[in-house]
């Protein structure tokens, strides 16, 4: 099932143009990192993409599974791209998969099957030492205040960042309940983040080579990943 992308708009008081809101970056990110656009990656199921001067393909699914709906409800799907350029070392290829279950019961919502999501990494069609794996937080009642915030590690080639699901746009004090990027740590230091908002993405790359490298890996993984939350917005 293919879900709508909903994304958010800055609607400006007077004149008529409007523009993708962006999500707030961690402090000290702005300053020590590139920001490398990711494009072509929007609402689709497969097609092409470019990162930076880098580029390759991707494919996904997403389904929804509804029990008296919106009683219970479980999302599974999967996704795929592969990536090459003078931004990764050979050419780089993932496949990873999504599952949660989520009981709705008035205004109160229980998640039995916590979102989990999974990727593995292949360089030249043989496996690498990578994985990626990003969970919901909060326990089976999930978040006390809604919110859909999730964790991750992800391992690279003897780098390992965590991921934290980021939920503030610029301008705005209030977050939203679903993350509209993530950032990635090292050591317990923000080192980088990508921006999933919009039709483009942008991902906030730091500088020394093995550590830009890792954290787009990870970008294309988080930005091909349809979050069960857009799918359930889209039936």
């Amino acid at each position: 099932m293919r879900p709508l992308y909903p994304f958010i708009l800055l609607l400006p008081l007077a004149g008529c143009s409007v523009s993708a809101a962006r999500m707030a970056l961690p402090a000290g990110v702005t300053h020590s990192t590139t920001e490398i656009a990711i494009t072509g990656m929007g609402g689709g199921q497969s097609g092409r993409f470019t990162a930076g001067a880098s580029s390759g393909r991707f494919s996904r699914r997403a389904d929804r599974l509804g029990v008296m709906d919106p009683l219970f409800v479980a999302n599974r799907g999967g996704s795929s791209f592969e990536l090459s350029g003078p931004d990764v070392s050979g050419v780089l290829a993932a496949r990873c998969g999504f599952s949660r279950q989520q009981m709705n019961i008035g205004l109160i919502s229980i998640t039995p099957g916590q979102l989990r999501y999974v990727c593995r990494f292949q360089r030249d069609g043989q496996p690498v030492a990578a994985t990626l794996e990003l969970q919901g937080r909060g326990g089976v009642l999930g978040a006390l205040d809604g919110s859909e915030a999730r964790d991750g590690i992800f391992e690279y080639d003897g780098v390992r960042l965590r991921i934290r699901s980021v939920h503030r746009v610029e301008g705005s004090p209030l977050p939203l309940p679903q993350p509209i990027g993530y950032s990635f740590s090292r050591d317990g230091q923000e080192i980088g983040a990508v921006d999933l908002n919009g039709p483009d993405k942008r991902l906030h790359a730091p500088t020394e080579p093995r550590l830009r490298e890792a954290t787009l890996v990870a970008a294309m993984a988080l930005a091909v990943f349809w979050d069960p939350a857009e799918v359930d917005q889209g039936n």
